[in-house]
């Protein structure tokens, strides 16, 4: 199963799309950081993002999620040797939800300026996100359980597939948030423009605040 976690950290790596914005006038650090979680995690407020930061994210939510399901289908089928069926499509567009779900709904943050100037920001964002390392024992425990239960599990690798996603979706909709927050740092810095922001550290940061939200690790 190392492959397929591995596949789900390098998918939420997409999103290094975010580097500057624009506007009539820059707006304060900690607006700027709540506008880049609700668009890039939360997967709202794209309008308001366009105000702040003039990019068009009506697209990224769509963009994600393609990108999500089509690396871990190919990693996932390429470690059972099978070819993807509909009825495994439905299992992972559900994985997909579920991960979803439960950072929309249920994954906490916290965000402080630790230093703001008319044309830089620092911000720190400590995020509780799900709790992988519990994700990956319980899944374990899971299909232990079921091809105890079901044998023909260790011979039918569909069945098998569809099984391990169907159990990984539900231990993920059960995962706890981690109890130790990771800690994300955002910098901003005034563009040659004087109405835009850029995130001076945009591909590490970016990267590190989706897993923090998605794996509960950086």
């Amino acid at each position: 199963m190392k492959k397929i976690f591995t596949s789900i950290i390098s998918v939420l790596l997409i999103s290094s799309m975010l580097f500057m914005g624009c506007g009539a006038k820059r707006v304060d650090a900690k607006t700027a950081a709540d506008c880049l979680i609700n668009t890039l995690v939360l997967n709202k407020d794209a309008a308001e993002f366009k105000k702040v930061f003039n990019e068009d994210a009506s697209g990224y939510e769509k963009a994600f999620k393609d990108s999500f399901i089509s690396s871990f289908k190919r990693v996932f089928t390429a470690s059972l040797g099978i070819s993807s069926s509909k009825e495994l499509d439905t299992y992972i567009d559900n994985l997909y939800n579920a991960f979803k779900k439960k950072v929309t709904s249920g994954a906490k943050y916290k965000v402080t300026v630790k230093n703001e100037t008319k044309d830089s920001a620092s911000i720190l964002i400590e995020v509780n996100g799900i709790d992988m390392k519990q994700v990956q024992s319980n899944l374990q425990k899971e299909l232990k359980a079921a091809a105890t239960a079901d044998p023909s599990l260790a011979t039918d690798k569909k069945k098998l597939a569809n099984k391990t996603v169907e159990l990984y979706a539900d231990v993920v909709n059960k995962a706890n948030l981690t109890s130790t927050a990771q800690e994300v740092t955002i910098n901003l810095e005034a563009s040659n423009k004087k109405s835009c922001w850029k995130i001076s550290n945009a591909k590490t940061a970016v990267s590190h605040l989706i897993k923090a939200f998605y794996l509960g690790q950086q």
